[in-house]
């Protein structure tokens, strides 16, 4: 039997290589990945920090560790940024999280900020065309985060279970 024949009977919906700030991603099959390639256009996908951490929380995805050969779950990408003090990469992957979670589906490269101050509601109200009810929830998360950022430091304990978990990403609740 394949390897592609195995992976289907396991209900595994990608399996893929971290390689320090993007993983690539050789098999992949199923909604989220299907997304994530129309909006690549690759046959092998190739998929940027934050869209490896949703397709983490959101699908039964298999990343193996380029470097250690480990698997690797959103809590270790997470735990990662954390300890390398990558505040810039932290901030892209929540502000995706976000407009993700409101039914944005954003492309990674135009999201860019490098201070909880830098994150201009507006500029991705605009951009991603929010209704009323996703701009008050968009602001919810975004000025959640602000806070929660101003005012400790980001102690990032694995609580990551899912996308409509985020709360728990931004509070650690």
């Amino acid at each position: 039997m394949s390897d592609i024949s195995l992976l289907k009977q396991e209900s595994i919906t990608a399996v893929g290589i971290w390689k320090k700030s993007h993983s690539v991603v050789p098999y992949h099959s199923g909604a989220t990945f299907h997304r994530l390639a129309e909006v690549k256009r690759h046959k092998i996908l190739a998929i940027s920090t934050e869209e490896t951490i949703f397709a983490l929380l959101r699908t039964n995805f298999i990343l193996i560790d380029r470097e250690s050969d480990q698997i690797l779950l959103a809590k270790d990408i997470f735990k990662r940024i954390e300890d390398s003090n990558d505040t810039e990469t932290l901030l892209r992957v929540h502000v995706y999280l976000s407009l993700q979670r409101i039914g944005k589906f954003p492309i990674s490269d135009n999201i860019i900020v490098a201070t909880p101050a830098d994150i201009d509601i507006e500029e991705y109200i605009k951009r991603f065309k929010c209704t009323k009810h996703e701009k008050i929830e968009l602001h919810q998360l975004l000025d959640a985060f602000k806070t929660y950022y101003e005012s400790s430091t980001l102690r990032l304990n694995g609580r990551y279970s899912s996308v409509e978990c985020i709360w728990c990403y931004i509070t650690g609740h």
